[in-house]
């Protein structure tokens, strides 16, 4: 089982080419937010929504308290073998990998534009310090620490991408092509 986070409809479409490539293996698409484009989806048999009625991802304090309903929605299926995200400090995604107790070896990436180009790390560093510091003193999920985010966050071992050879990386990244299967709807 695959557990992808959507929030855009690039994403969506990715999700949707992966699940038509692998009928075999059974998705749930997560939305982070309330989406009309989710029905494209309802036609693929392996796959199953997801989908909030307010926008999970926002609010460093709130975050926790919005992803209830997500969570249980969740935990009626078994932990999944990989758990797929836009982006690796994404406040929904860092609560299902820690709820999940999911380890970074079954994270993997989706494109999510520009940001998959350049090495970056966002948000900046100093900022992930202090809510690092913050959810340690409260116990809450950890944010992660690596000097860059994405794909070269060293953490993190897989990509899905549309576009390998301008994907920025870490040199032990594996890169799945999704180009000739991708269709952007």
């Amino acid at each position: 089982m695959i557990w992808i986070l959507i929030e855009t409809k690039h994403h969506l479409n990715q999700a949707i080419c992966l699940a038509t490539i692998k009928p075999e293996i059974n998705f749930i698409f997560i939305f982070t937010k309330p989406s009309n484009d989710s029905n494209l989806s309802n036609k693929l048999k392996n796959v199953e929504n997801y989908l909030p009625n307010q926008h999970i991802g926002k609010g460093f304090l709130t975050a926790k308290y919005k992803s209830h309903g997500c969570i249980k929605f969740l935990s009626k299926f078994h932990k999944p073998d990989e758990l797929v995200t836009f982006f690796d400090t994404h406040y929904l995604f860092l609560i299902i990998k820690s709820y999940f107790k999911i380890p970074w070896s079954k994270v993997a990436l989706i494109d999510d534009g520009m940001a998959n180009i350049i090495k970056l790390s966002m948000p900046s560093f100093s900022n992930r310090l202090i809510k690092f510091i913050i959810n340690f003193l409260l116990k809450r999920f950890e944010i992660p620490l690596s000097r860059y985010s994405l794909g070269n966050n060293k953490k993190i071992l897989k990509a899905y991408t549309i576009s390998p050879q301008m994907y920025s990386s870490h040199e032990n990244l594996k890169k799945v092509d999704l180009s000739s299967d991708f269709y952007e709807s």
